[in-house]
């Protein structure tokens, strides 16, 4: 069910960005997407409260599965709603500035981007209440809810602004309608809460001990988000301050096609936070599921990271018509390399948060800031879009070693069971097929001979990939999901969320 609340709203955006680009203008997208970006950065602007409310009550019920305690929520709901208006503010504070460096030329488009701003500093509020209750209905098991009102409302955001083309090709005008539907998702899923609880009514409220133990969680969730965010938006910004808009949009479109590779990854971890974070320090059955996850992850995804690095300028020119200039197919084709990189990272690093050690992978991001940074700038600098494409995928490299590296070693130290059955063999055919894979797109064999050639390699590294990474009983579970066939009733296993 994550599953397909998560494709639904990317399927969405996939189809409504050419519409978007050619009804907006080059200018007006890169607005619109620096908007959306700001608006997805839940994780962060809730200032970890999600992932602490979800934390809290899956940790216990391991102790008391009867207890229900509607404190975390209210306690969080009220910081939240405080952080949203604060940031709310200073959105509204730098506006006039903002807009100025965003959009060089005076005009029409300025103008609308400090509304723009404006309006997507008022949203605030409602993303952050909304990432709350979405942490306490996922920390109770109730997915289908959260999925049916944030994979749809997501996903009629998505095609908002090419609905409101026939009304006026304004910014200010598609951000509002943004808000709007913010606002509502969080009153939908706060009654889905308060009627799941049976709870009268969901006031937030102050209570210094419940702060504490979530504001102790919640910290260090935030340094790592808040980092971890600023690294991974600083890519758009530095090149929209270096290069012209429209490198930004050369740039954007073939991020948001590679980025759709974190739906699968995205899913995976919102189940697989309750359930690590529900077993005690140290639990085999917790490392065990993360390496299936991990396992799924790497599987998918690399097939998914195959079929764009060596198709990528067919696609490109199916879904926009044409490449945005000669440079997209190989822009695509980094990222998408880097893409699969940033899948596998989310396991270790929901271990490591749901396990209660989220200090380990905010220093971590606080390392790369100090080599990224200056990395980005250069190459923005010297190579537009091509080089903080390949800066972006050096960071996703680095990223995922460390976070594996890290929570392996954190489960070692804790006494899990470390056995990782399968693991080497299938990173290597993974590794080997994606280095293949890049060293033929840049040979760029065309016609009959070089599509026969890219699809005997697919095939080929396809059937590696499955054979080596998943072991025979995932391999059963996975063909049994995607036909949907039901199960025989059995004892539920432990060794995955």
């Amino acid at each position: 069910m994550n599953l397909l609340g998560s494709i639904l709203p990317q399927f969405v955006a996939l189809v409504a960005i050419p519409f978007v680009l050619s009804g907006y203008g080059p200018e007006r997208f890169a607005i619109i997407a620096l908007a959306q970006l700001v608006l997805g950065f839940s994780g962060l602007l809730d200032l970890g409260m999600g992932r602490a409310v979800t934390r809290r009550i899956a940790a216990r019920s391991l102790h008391d599965a009867a207890a229900q305690d509607n404190r975390p929520i209210e306690v969080a709901s009220l910081i939240g709603i405080c952080a949203g208006f604060v940031f709310a503010i200073t959105l509204a504070a730098i506006s006039h500035p903002l807009a100025s460096a965003l959009v060089k030329t005076e005009g029409a488009v300025r103008v609308e981007c400090q509304n723009a701003i404006l309006l997507t500093g008022l949203t605030l509020p409602a993303v952050i209440l909304a990432s709350v209750f979405v942490g306490a209905l996922e920390a109770h098991g109730r997915f289908r809810e959260t999925n049916i009102f944030q994979g749809g409302l997501v996903a009629i955001g998505n095609a908002v602004p090419v609905a409101l083309l026939a009304i006026s090709p304004r910014v200010d005008v598609a951000v509002g309608a943004l808000m709007v539907l913010r606002y509502v998702l969080a009153f939908a899923l706060g009654t889905t809460l308060g009627k799941y609880l049976k709870a009268a009514s969901l006031i937030p409220r102050w209570n210094l001990v419940e702060a504490k133990l979530l504001l102790s969680f919640a910290g260090w969730v935030t340094t790592s988000n808040l980092v971890g965010t600023a690294l991974a938006a600083a890519d758009r910004f530095v090149l929209a301050a270096s290069r012209p808009l429209t490198e930004v949009t050369a740039y954007s479109i073939p991020l948001a096609a590679a980025s759709r590779l974190s739906v699968l990854p995205n899913s995976v971890a919102r189940a697989l936070f309750p359930y690590v974070g529900a077993r005690t320090l140290g639990s085999t059955a917790a490392w065990k599921a993360t390496m299936a996850a991990s396992r799924y992850v790497a599987a998918g995804v690399g097939v998914l990271a195959l079929m764009i690095i060596l198709f990528g300028a067919e696609f490109l020119a199916a879904w926009l018509g044409k490449p945005l200039d000669a440079s997209s197919p190989q822009i695509l084709a980094i990222l998408a390399l880097g893409a699969f990189f940033n899948s596998v990272a989310y396991c270790p690093l929901t271990y490591l948060q749901a396990s209660g050690q989220p200090v380990v992978s905010a220093k971590l991001h606080l390392i790369e800031t100090v080599t990224y940074i200056p990395t980005l700038i250069l190459l923005a600098i010297w190579f537009g879009a091509v080089g903080v494409s390949v800066a972006w995928s050096l960071r996703m490299v680095a990223d995922c070693c460390a976070l594996l590296i890290l929570a392996r070693r954190s489960a070692r130290r804790a006494g899990a069971s470390l056995a990782m059955r399968g693991s080497a063999a299938g990173a290597g055919a993974i590794a080997g097929s994606l280095a293949i894979a890049m060293v033929v797109s840049y040979m760029r064999v065309e016609g009959t001979r070089g599509l026969v050639l890219r699809l005997i390699l697919l095939s080929a590294s396809t059937i590696c990939i499955w054979s080596w990474t998943l072991s025979t009983l995932e391999r059963s579970r996975l063909l049994g999901a995607i036909r949907f066939r039901p199960r025989a009733a059995s004892a539920p296993s432990t060794s995955s969320p």
